[in-house]
């Protein structure tokens, strides 16, 4: 039997070599970090208007400064979406999923100015307007966590399913107050939703951030 005959043809003509999936490219260790902190960061302002926002309750005038809370929270959180979407983030082999977390990450910083803005909240557009861009992003924040959670890279497929928490709960309170859901459970229901998901949010960031720090550090090793 000649050589030929034995030999694969990719193997005999370099440039025709088996079909393969493309190789992903080295995870950005140092932005994993960097965004591992920030969403520590948006978990612990997120958890300090908690805390003023109880206060609140006796003293109103500290309902004032709950939105720049919210605000710098948002950002933080944004700005983390935004560091892990590129090529060496978490969805590197998804390119869907780097779009997804991408209009996340900006829907969000458009929620958060819009409800800054009064005038915004006062008017009827302005607020399905407000209530449109947070489905879209928590939807798309969930998109984009799923895909790199099925990521065949360990490192990334465990950070995008330390996503998956933070985005199901997101998905979950904008659902019950923005729809008849919330009339549906009556006063004393939804306050405690309300209670219980902001809690959530608070320990499903802080899960994210741990993952995320643990994961980047690790990695650099």
């Amino acid at each position: 039997m000649s050589e030929s005959a034995t030999t694969p043809a990719s193997a005999r003509d370099p440039e025709r070599g088996p079909t393969r999936p493309p190789v992903p490219a080295g995870l950005d260790r140092r932005a994993l970090v960097v965004a591992g902190a920030l969403a520590g960061l948006g978990a612990l302002v997120t958890a300090a208007r908690f805390l003023i926002g109880l206060a609140a309750l006796s003293t109103t005038s500290l309902y004032a400064v709950l939105p720049v809370f919210a605000l710098v929270a948002t950002l933080a959180t944004s700005v983390a979406l935004w560091l892990v979407s590129g090529r060496g983030g978490i969805c590197a082999t998804s390119p869907a999923g780097r779009v997804a977390l991408r209009i996340a990450a900006v829907t969000q910083v458009l929620v958060a100015v819009l409800a800054f803005i009064p005038a915004v909240l006062a008017a009827g557009p302005g607020t399905l307007a407000v209530l449109l861009l947070t489905l879209v992003s928590v939807v798309a924040a969930l998109v984009g966590a799923v895909l790199a959670a099925r990521s065949r890279d360990g490192v990334r497929g465990v950070a995008g399913w330390a996503l998956v928490p933070w985005t199901v709960v997101a998905l979950v309170r904008t659902v019950v107050f923005s729809t008849p859901v919330g009339f549906a459970l009556g006063a004393s229901s939804i306050t405690a939703v309300a209670y219980g998901g902001q809690v959530l949010t608070i320990v499903t960031l802080l899960f994210v951030a741990v993952a995320w720090l643990v994961a980047g550090l690790r990695t650099a090793r």
